[in-house]
């Protein structure tokens, strides 16, 4: 069908010589062109997929590495709340501890304080204990009948172990009995009715007890007085 065409194309590209030449058909050159462009296709399809390989290796590390990364954030970021949580736990515990401690001392020291107390009211207790056996026997002493009727110009010997010598006066009541007189021992113009512990010195009148700190006769320290009726 193209034979008329052709042939003069082909006497134009290839001149004529005496030996014989190949003359391709164009089937031949389209096969060969068909088989250069399979060769090249299938040439750029295997880069174009060795490309594709490496580009999918690379975003795989790629995603691998932020995922890494990701999961590394997200527990440095749970350490760091847990840690958070932890210090303030600990920080209470601590004060909880402080003030734990501190309570214990103080509770302590009260305990010491209440121990120190416990002796010295213990201490006291057994003073006013001896004070008050000490005053029931200068009070049997001085309800004696020596003690309310001994005439004379005799001293009067308050007790036993006491150094104190008062000289009695008489002085006659509206019934006619003679009443003892002790003058006080600081203004001499009182009756001496107040009894001075520990010494047990019978010696000054109510009034001038009252400011004295110490006993006149043997100036030991008052501890207490107690009034005596003669």
């Amino acid at each position: 069908m193209f034979q008329p065409f052709e042939q003069p194309r082909q006497q134009e590209v290839f001149p004529s010589s005496s030996a014989p030449a190949f003359h391709p058909t164009p089937y031949l050159l389209d096969q060969s062109l068909l088989l250069d462009m399979t060769i090249s296709v299938a040439s750029l399809m295997q880069t174009y997929q060795g490309e594709m390989h490496q580009f999918v290796q690379l975003q795989n590390q790629r995603l691998v590495q932020t995922l890494l990364e990701q999961r590394n954030q997200h527990v440095e970021s749970l350490l760091n709340n847990f840690q958070a949580k932890v210090a303030v736990l600990l920080k209470a515990k601590d004060d909880e501890l402080t003030i734990a401690m501190m309570r214990q001392q103080e509770l302590q020291e009260k305990l010491k304080t209440a121990e120190e107390s416990k002796a010295m009211w213990e201490s006291i207790a057994k003073q006013n204990e001896a004070q008050i056996l000490s005053l029931r026997t200068v009070l049997q002493q001085i309800q004696q009948p020596q003690f309310s009727t001994n005439s004379g110009g005799a001293p009067i010997s308050i007790s036993s172990n006491s150094r104190m010598e008062v000289k009695k006066e008489m002085k006659p009541t509206k019934d006619g009995n003679d009443k003892i007189i002790l003058p006080c021992k600081c203004c001499g113009s009182r009756n001496a009715c107040q009894l001075l512990l520990p010494c047990r010195h019978l010696c000054t009148c109510k009034q001038c007890t009252d400011s004295l700190t110490a006993c006149p006769v043997c100036s030991s320290k008052i501890a207490v007085n107690s009034k005596v009726l003669l």
